[in-house]
């Protein structure tokens, strides 16, 4: 079936890009149509589909995509607003290359994770000269928040459909975006529906115990209400960390999950003091991050030993921790692969979209669909870079990183379009 899935995928996504676009129908008006061009159009079909694994074929299909990408954004016609963010992310693609063809002693395993950081850039690019209609960001959303609901009823009784859709862990940290969206659909339409849409999604890393999911939305709707009401926020920030506490403390599950030593609450509470991060129980990556970084980081703390070399090592099996094959953390491969320099570069690409993000929202002159655009983005990659602390989130980036880059590319399609 994902064999099957896979080509289809790719047949149609193909015939989207080139395709000379067609009337679709308009998400805000019922019985009326709009005219979407084919690359809108392979837009959306790609939002939509983020979360569908396609089993093995995964890596194929984001090579795929990222030639899609390309070719795409060659073809479309239209100018890209500058943003720090671009260059910065060229820079950081730049420096992987560099160690690539100077250090990766696996030139192979380089490339696959290259492509991985590559594709949100691709996403962003190809989004800023695409997405210039308020319409078709509109479209993409409604579907893929009606999809992520189908999907998460359906992970609520472990069903994965033979690896049609990426892992439970993963779907912790896309609902991390999923929450977002459907929480700035309620702001944007007051329509309670999208609220109880973002609780809905939040319940799943409670009932599943995905602890990198909890953190993943704590830290989004953080700064989601930073950006909404800046310094004003904070007793609503204080209301989510405190929703957050409780989650750890009052449900067993998450409790019994979280700490080395079972407690109950109140013994936590009582012994809150004299609690470190050797009380947390991290599922034993605590012993793979320390032997990742005394066999790899430290032996050349600023340059790594070559982009790809950890991922190469994990998947040989040359290591303590068989049959792992992942080290479950973005920051310590990175660190590991591209040294200080690499983690800098990550970090500050990230950074200057939050920053640009909240300075898109702020601008009064934008309009809610420009905002919607930028606040998603801006707090959603928050979410997903907690959630790199404890999972290797970009190995899935078609689930993850893809939203914030893509929407944000949505916002500067949109500031363009309106001069600003």
């Amino acid at each position: 079936m994902n064999s099957i899935l896979f080509l289809a995928f790719c047949l149609a996504g193909l015939y989207f890009l080139f395709s000379a676009g067609r009337m679709i129908n308009n998400p805000l008006v019922k019985k009326q149509k709009y005219f979407a061009t084919g690359p809108q159009i392979f837009l959306i079909f790609s939002v939509i589909t983020g979360f569908f694994r396609l089993g093995d074929w995964s890596a194929t299909r984001l090579s795929i995509w990222i030639g899609y990408l390309l070719v795409g954004t060659m073809v479309t016609k239209g100018k890209i607003k500058f943003t720090p963010v671009l260059v910065l992310y060229a820079i950081y693609i730049s420096y992987l290359l560099l160690s690539l063809f100077i250090l990766s002693p696996d030139k192979f395993f380089g490339i696959r994770v290259i492509a991985k950081y590559l594709f949100p850039l691709c996403v962003l690019i190809f989004a800023a000269k695409v997405a210039n209609s308020e319409f078709v960001i509109y479209s993409g959303i409604k579907y893929v928040l009606a999809i992520a609901v189908f999907i998460q009823i359906t992970f609520f009784f472990w069903f994965n459909w033979m690896g049609l859709f990426w892992v439970r862990a993963t779907l912790g940290d896309h609902l991390v975006v999923m929450s977002v969206i459907s929480l700035a659909l309620f702001y944007v339409t007051s329509k309670k529906k999208y609220l109880y849409l973002t609780l809905f999604f939040c319940t799943f890393s409670v009932v599943a115990t995905i602890r990198t999911g909890l953190l993943g939305i704590t830290g989004s709707f953080t700064i989601f209400f930073l950006f909404k009401y800046k310094w004003k926020a904070m007793p609503v920030v204080a209301l989510v960390v405190a929703a957050a506490v409780l989650v750890v403390l009052y449900v067993p599950a998450v409790r019994e999950k979280m700490f080395r030593k079972q407690m109950t609450a109140d013994e936590i509470i009582e012994n809150r003091d004299n609690l470190t991060l050797k009380d947390i129980d991290t599922n034993g990556r605590q012993a793979m991050w320390d032997w990742s970084m005394d066999n790899f980081y430290k032996k050349n703390k600023i340059f790594g030993t070559g982009v790809g070399n950890l991922q190469m090592v994990f998947y040989s099996g040359k290591h303590p921790f068989n049959p792992l094959r992942v080290v479950h953390n973005d920051f310590v491969q990175i660190l590991c692969d591209t040294g200080l320099i690499g983690l800098i570069l990550f970090l500050l690409t990230g950074l200057s979209l939050i920053i640009h993000s909240f300075i898109i929202y702020n601008d009064k002159r934008n309009n809610e669909m420009i905002k919607l655009c930028a606040i998603v983005a801006g707090s959603s990659l928050v979410g997903i870079l907690i959630t790199s602390y404890t999972d290797n989130s970009v190995n899935y980036s078609f689930a993850t990183y893809f939203y914030p880059y893509a929407f944000f590319g949505m916002a500067l399609s949109l500031v363009q379009k309106y001069g600003r």
